[in-house]
Protein backbone atom coordinates (compact mmCIF):
# COMPACT_ATOMS: atom_id res chain seq x y z
CA UNK A 1 0.00 0.00 0.00
CA UNK A 2 2.79 2.44 0.84
CA UNK A 3 4.48 1.42 -2.39
CA UNK A 4 1.10 2.43 -4.54
CA UNK A 5 0.88 5.59 -2.61
CA UNK A 6 4.59 6.72 -3.28
CA UNK A 7 4.01 5.67 -7.23
CA UNK A 8 0.77 7.94 -7.31
CA UNK A 9 2.29 10.89 -5.73
CA UNK A 10 5.59 10.75 -7.61
CA UNK A 11 3.23 10.53 -10.74
CA UNK A 12 1.22 13.72 -9.13
CA UNK A 13 4.38 15.34 -9.34
CA UNK A 14 5.83 14.25 -12.98
CA UNK A 15 1.85 15.66 -14.23
CA UNK A 16 2.41 19.06 -12.05
CA UNK A 17 5.93 19.40 -13.70
CA UNK A 18 5.05 18.81 -17.02
CA UNK A 19 2.07 21.47 -16.65
CA UNK A 20 4.11 23.83 -15.29
CA UNK A 21 6.76 23.19 -18.20
CA UNK A 22 4.15 23.98 -20.92
CA UNK A 23 3.27 27.26 -19.16
CA UNK A 24 6.65 28.54 -19.75
CA UNK A 25 6.87 27.57 -23.21
CA UNK A 26 3.49 29.23 -23.49
CA UNK A 27 4.30 32.56 -22.00
CA UNK A 28 7.75 32.47 -24.27
CA UNK A 29 5.64 31.61 -27.30
CA UNK A 30 3.90 34.68 -26.31
CA UNK A 31 6.77 37.11 -26.15
CA UNK A 32 7.55 36.35 -29.17
CA UNK A 33 4.67 37.36 -30.89
CA UNK A 34 4.53 41.12 -32.49
CA UNK A 35 2.91 43.34 -30.18
CA UNK A 36 0.86 45.39 -33.11
CA UNK A 37 -0.33 43.73 -36.42
CA UNK A 38 0.14 46.16 -39.72
CA UNK A 39 -2.32 45.05 -42.57
CA UNK A 40 -0.37 44.22 -45.34
CA UNK A 41 0.03 47.01 -48.17
CA UNK A 42 1.60 47.73 -51.54
CA UNK A 43 5.41 48.97 -51.41
CA UNK A 44 4.32 52.12 -53.59
CA UNK A 45 1.50 54.22 -54.05
CA UNK A 46 0.96 56.38 -56.83
CA UNK A 47 2.35 59.19 -55.24
CA UNK A 48 5.64 57.80 -54.17
CA UNK A 49 5.99 55.96 -58.43
CA UNK A 50 4.57 59.47 -60.12
CA UNK A 51 6.47 62.41 -57.36
CA UNK A 52 10.03 61.47 -58.48
CA UNK A 53 8.88 60.66 -62.45
CA UNK A 54 9.74 63.86 -64.57
CA UNK A 55 8.05 62.64 -67.11
CA UNK A 56 4.79 62.80 -65.38
CA UNK A 57 2.47 66.13 -66.46
CA UNK A 58 2.10 68.98 -64.34
CA UNK A 59 -1.47 69.09 -65.33
CA UNK A 60 -1.92 65.30 -63.53
CA UNK A 61 -0.31 66.43 -60.07
CA UNK A 62 -2.86 69.66 -60.51
CA UNK A 63 -5.48 67.24 -60.70
CA UNK A 64 -4.82 65.38 -57.97
CA UNK A 65 -3.47 67.75 -55.63
CA UNK A 66 -4.90 71.12 -56.89
CA UNK A 67 -1.18 72.54 -57.78
CA UNK A 68 1.31 72.18 -59.98
CA UNK A 69 4.79 70.54 -58.69
CA UNK A 70 6.26 73.42 -58.91
CA UNK A 71 4.33 75.27 -56.38
CA UNK A 72 4.07 71.66 -54.64
CA UNK A 73 7.44 72.01 -53.70
CA UNK A 74 7.23 75.65 -52.80
CA UNK A 75 5.41 75.08 -50.29
CA UNK A 76 7.07 71.76 -49.19
CA UNK A 77 10.08 74.28 -48.40
CA UNK A 78 7.85 76.43 -46.17
CA UNK A 79 5.97 73.64 -44.18
CA UNK A 80 8.96 71.10 -43.99
CA UNK A 81 9.87 71.48 -40.49
CA UNK A 82 5.91 71.32 -39.69
CA UNK A 83 5.52 68.01 -41.32
CA UNK A 84 8.63 66.21 -40.60
CA UNK A 85 7.86 63.29 -37.94
CA UNK A 86 9.96 61.06 -36.05
CA UNK A 87 9.94 57.11 -36.58
CA UNK A 88 8.90 55.03 -34.34
CA UNK A 89 9.14 51.27 -32.54
CA UNK A 90 6.33 50.65 -34.29
CA UNK A 91 7.41 51.56 -37.84
CA UNK A 92 8.97 54.39 -40.02
CA UNK A 93 6.88 57.33 -40.70
CA UNK A 94 5.82 58.87 -43.74
CA UNK A 95 8.12 61.73 -45.29
CA UNK A 96 6.72 65.24 -45.52
CA UNK A 97 6.24 65.20 -48.86
CA UNK A 98 3.77 62.32 -48.36
CA UNK A 99 1.96 64.02 -45.47
CA UNK A 100 1.69 67.42 -47.49
CA UNK A 101 0.31 65.63 -50.53
CA UNK A 102 -2.22 63.35 -48.20
CA UNK A 103 -3.22 66.87 -46.84
CA UNK A 104 -4.03 68.48 -50.23
CA UNK A 105 -5.55 66.20 -51.59
CA UNK A 106 -8.20 65.57 -48.80
CA UNK A 107 -8.77 69.88 -49.57
CA UNK A 108 -8.68 68.63 -53.21
CA UNK A 109 -11.35 65.94 -53.36
CA UNK A 110 -13.04 66.41 -49.84
CA UNK A 111 -12.85 62.31 -49.99
CA UNK A 112 -13.41 60.42 -46.79
CA UNK A 113 -10.49 59.53 -44.61
CA UNK A 114 -10.99 56.07 -45.42
CA UNK A 115 -11.36 56.18 -49.24
CA UNK A 116 -7.94 58.38 -49.34
CA UNK A 117 -5.99 55.91 -46.74
CA UNK A 118 -5.90 53.09 -49.91
CA UNK A 119 -5.12 55.81 -52.30
CA UNK A 120 -1.73 56.35 -50.59
CA UNK A 121 -1.39 53.00 -48.44
CA UNK A 122 -1.87 54.17 -45.35
CA UNK A 123 -4.44 53.91 -42.61
CA UNK A 124 -7.52 55.92 -41.91
CA UNK A 125 -5.47 57.56 -38.87
CA UNK A 126 -2.71 58.33 -40.66
CA UNK A 127 -4.90 60.13 -43.10
CA UNK A 128 -6.66 62.24 -40.11
CA UNK A 129 -3.50 63.45 -38.44
CA UNK A 130 -1.45 64.32 -42.23
CA UNK A 131 -5.06 66.40 -42.70
CA UNK A 132 -4.63 68.07 -39.48
CA UNK A 133 -1.03 68.95 -39.99
CA UNK A 134 -1.55 70.10 -43.34
CA UNK A 135 -4.06 72.41 -42.36
CA UNK A 136 -2.60 73.49 -38.91
CA UNK A 137 0.76 74.16 -40.71
CA UNK A 138 -1.24 76.12 -43.85
CA UNK A 139 -2.95 78.27 -41.00
CA UNK A 140 0.08 78.98 -39.19
CA UNK A 141 2.17 80.20 -42.20
CA UNK A 142 -0.82 82.17 -43.86
CA UNK A 143 0.18 85.35 -42.11
CA UNK A 144 2.97 85.50 -43.76
CA UNK A 145 1.57 85.01 -47.06
CA UNK A 146 -1.85 87.02 -47.04
CA UNK A 147 -1.01 90.37 -46.11
CA UNK A 148 -3.27 93.17 -47.12
CA UNK A 149 -1.17 96.82 -47.87
CA UNK A 150 -0.79 98.95 -45.38
CA UNK A 151 1.67 101.30 -46.41
CA UNK A 152 0.88 103.99 -49.54
CA UNK A 153 4.17 101.83 -51.33
CA UNK A 154 1.85 98.96 -50.72
CA UNK A 155 -1.28 100.08 -51.84
CA UNK A 156 -0.03 101.86 -54.74
CA UNK A 157 1.23 98.74 -55.67
CA UNK A 158 -1.84 96.60 -55.41
CA UNK A 159 -3.38 99.30 -57.32
CA UNK A 160 -1.10 98.84 -60.14
CA UNK A 161 -1.76 94.73 -60.22
CA UNK A 162 -5.55 96.33 -61.35
CA UNK A 163 -4.21 98.43 -63.84
CA UNK A 164 -2.04 95.50 -65.83
CA UNK A 165 -4.51 92.58 -65.32
CA UNK A 166 -7.69 94.17 -65.23
CA UNK A 167 -10.05 95.89 -67.77
CA UNK A 168 -11.78 97.38 -65.26
CA UNK A 169 -12.42 101.24 -65.52
CA UNK A 170 -12.73 102.15 -62.30
CA UNK A 171 -9.22 103.94 -60.59
CA UNK A 172 -7.52 103.44 -57.77
CA UNK A 173 -8.66 100.07 -56.74
CA UNK A 174 -6.88 98.81 -54.54
CA UNK A 175 -8.69 95.20 -53.77
CA UNK A 176 -11.48 93.18 -54.98
CA UNK A 177 -13.69 92.21 -52.07
CA UNK A 178 -16.44 89.32 -51.86
CA UNK A 179 -18.17 86.23 -50.03
CA UNK A 180 -18.95 82.53 -50.52
CA UNK A 181 -20.53 80.01 -48.44
CA UNK A 182 -18.91 76.97 -47.49
CA UNK A 183 -21.65 74.03 -47.20
CA UNK A 184 -21.42 72.02 -43.79
CA UNK A 185 -22.83 69.72 -41.58
CA UNK A 186 -25.65 71.23 -39.35
CA UNK A 187 -23.92 71.67 -36.35
CA UNK A 188 -25.59 70.40 -33.05
CA UNK A 189 -25.68 73.90 -31.57
CA UNK A 190 -27.22 77.02 -32.99
CA UNK A 191 -27.74 74.70 -36.26
CA UNK A 192 -30.75 77.61 -37.41
CA UNK A 193 -28.12 80.55 -37.44
CA UNK A 194 -25.83 78.26 -40.01
CA UNK A 195 -29.03 77.94 -42.05
CA UNK A 196 -28.45 80.00 -45.19
CA UNK A 197 -30.45 81.24 -47.93
CA UNK A 198 -29.11 78.80 -50.16
CA UNK A 199 -31.12 76.33 -47.95
CA UNK A 200 -28.37 74.58 -46.72
CA UNK A 201 -26.36 74.57 -44.12
CA UNK A 202 -23.12 76.54 -44.28
CA UNK A 203 -20.71 79.28 -42.82
CA UNK A 204 -19.19 82.60 -44.80
CA UNK A 205 -15.91 83.82 -46.07
CA UNK A 206 -15.28 86.85 -47.01
CA UNK A 207 -12.03 87.62 -48.98
CA UNK A 208 -9.89 90.51 -51.20
CA UNK A 209 -8.08 89.56 -54.06
CA UNK A 210 -5.20 91.82 -55.99
CA UNK A 211 -5.72 92.19 -59.91
CA UNK A 212 -3.42 88.88 -60.28
CA UNK A 213 -6.27 87.13 -58.08
CA UNK A 214 -3.82 86.84 -54.92
CA UNK A 215 -5.64 86.85 -51.88
CA UNK A 216 -4.65 90.22 -49.66
CA UNK A 217 -6.89 89.19 -47.14
CA UNK A 218 -9.49 86.56 -45.54
CA UNK A 219 -11.69 86.08 -42.67
CA UNK A 220 -14.03 82.79 -41.75
CA UNK A 221 -16.57 81.63 -39.71
CA UNK A 222 -19.19 83.93 -40.06
CA UNK A 223 -22.78 81.95 -39.55
CA UNK A 224 -24.16 81.46 -43.25
CA UNK A 225 -27.68 82.91 -42.19
CA UNK A 226 -25.18 86.15 -41.62
CA UNK A 227 -25.42 88.94 -44.08
CA UNK A 228 -22.65 90.00 -45.99
CA UNK A 229 -22.81 93.91 -44.63
CA UNK A 230 -22.43 92.46 -41.22
CA UNK A 231 -19.25 89.94 -41.79
CA UNK A 232 -17.56 93.04 -43.21
CA UNK A 233 -18.25 95.48 -40.23
CA UNK A 234 -17.09 92.47 -37.85
CA UNK A 235 -13.94 92.08 -39.60
CA UNK A 236 -10.51 93.46 -39.20
CA UNK A 237 -10.28 94.77 -42.26
CA UNK A 238 -13.28 97.30 -41.79
CA UNK A 239 -12.27 98.52 -38.12
CA UNK A 240 -8.84 99.30 -39.93
CA UNK A 241 -10.09 101.12 -42.82
CA UNK A 242 -12.75 103.03 -40.33
CA UNK A 243 -10.11 104.30 -38.29
CA UNK A 244 -7.70 105.17 -40.56
CA UNK A 245 -5.05 102.26 -40.61
CA UNK A 246 -5.24 101.60 -44.01
CA UNK A 247 -6.31 102.61 -47.53
CA UNK A 248 -5.51 106.61 -47.00
CA UNK A 249 -3.57 107.02 -50.19
CA UNK A 250 -3.53 107.55 -52.65
CA UNK A 251 -6.73 109.56 -52.92
CA UNK A 252 -8.39 110.19 -56.53
CA UNK A 253 -10.95 112.62 -56.95
CA UNK A 254 -13.99 112.89 -59.02
CA UNK A 255 -15.84 116.01 -60.52
CA UNK A 256 -14.74 117.70 -57.46
CA UNK A 257 -15.93 115.30 -54.85
CA UNK A 258 -14.31 112.33 -53.21
CA UNK A 259 -16.03 109.34 -52.16
CA UNK A 260 -18.52 109.23 -49.74
CA UNK A 261 -16.36 106.63 -47.92
CA UNK A 262 -13.35 107.00 -49.37
CA UNK A 263 -11.55 103.32 -48.89
CA UNK A 264 -15.04 101.68 -50.02
CA UNK A 265 -16.50 101.34 -53.37
CA UNK A 266 -19.76 98.97 -54.20
CA UNK A 267 -19.88 97.92 -57.79
CA UNK A 268 -22.10 94.77 -59.03
CA UNK A 269 -19.67 91.82 -59.89
CA UNK A 270 -19.37 87.83 -60.41
CA UNK A 271 -19.37 86.11 -57.19
CA UNK A 272 -16.38 83.79 -55.55
CA UNK A 273 -15.94 80.53 -56.81
CA UNK A 274 -16.45 78.39 -53.76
Amino acid sequence: MIIINAFHSLRRRRLIAIQLHRRILRRRRRRHRPWFWRLPRPMNSWFEIHYNDPLIPDDYVKEQLRVRKETFEVILNHLNPHLTREDTAMHDCIPPEKVLAIGLYRLNHGNSYVSIGPTFNVGKSTVIEAVQDVVNALFDASDQFIKFPTTPAETAASIETFRENTRSELVNVSGAIDGTHIKIIAPRENALDYFSRYQQHDFIIQAVVNGRGKFIDAVCGFPGSAHDARVLRNSELYYNAERGNILQAPVVTLEGETFVRTWLEIVRTHRLSG
